[in-house]
């Protein structure tokens, strides 16, 4: 029997953020790819040297207009190959009916992402997004089919050698999603 306050304040919080959680529920989840090629600025210059691409799962939830994914990223940066995970949590600003089944977005959210190359080691990355998209949505809005093109400035540091880089990314990212 539970007696404590304290521990009657921790199963109040967990069955709170538990039904906060399902209150939210997701509408949609699918899949993403996006190519990402950047400008990287430091102390060497500017270069257009990092290409990437990513393959994300994501979720749409269906009460706030936010977007999450995770995945995962290859490309190559500075003529190193390059493997990593990535996460991203986007918030819809707008998102406005052009005809009965097309849908044009926009809105900004954050990006974070951990990233090994071949040579200078491991990568902390994270960045804000900007973004405008547009969506198809079939069979009822069951199917949904949407690219979007964002700009994404983000902040990269090496904790092989302690560099920081700022990279500019101009991500296109394509997807599908199955609302439920």
């Amino acid at each position: 029997m539970i007696t404590s306050p304290f521990k009657k304040k921790i199963i109040t919080a967990i069955f709170s953020a538990a039904f906060f959680a399902a209150s939210l529920g997701a509408t949609g989840a699918g899949v993403q790819a996006g190519f990402f090629p950047a400008l990287s600025l430091s102390e060497h210059g500017t270069t257009a040297s990092n290409f990437e691409a990513s393959l994300t799962g994501t979720l749409r939830f269906a009460r706030i207009p936010v977007t999450v994914g995770a995945g995962l990223l290859a490309g190559a940066a500075d003529n190193q190959g390059l493997l990593g995970l990535s996460a991203f949590a986007d918030w819809w600003i707008s998102d406005i009916q052009i005809e009965n089944n097309w849908n044009i977005y926009a809105g900004f959210g954050a990006s974070a992402a951990f990233t090994l190359t071949t040579d200078s080691g491991p990568e902390l990355r994270a960045g804000a997004r900007f973004f405008v998209g547009m969506n198809w949505l079939f069979i009822d809005h069951f199917i949904e089919f949407y690219v979007q093109q964002n700009a994404v400035p983000s902040i990269s540091v090496n904790f092989s050698d302690n560099s920081k880089d700022f990279l500019f990314f101009i991500p296109i990212e394509t997807g599908l999603r199955f609302h439920f």
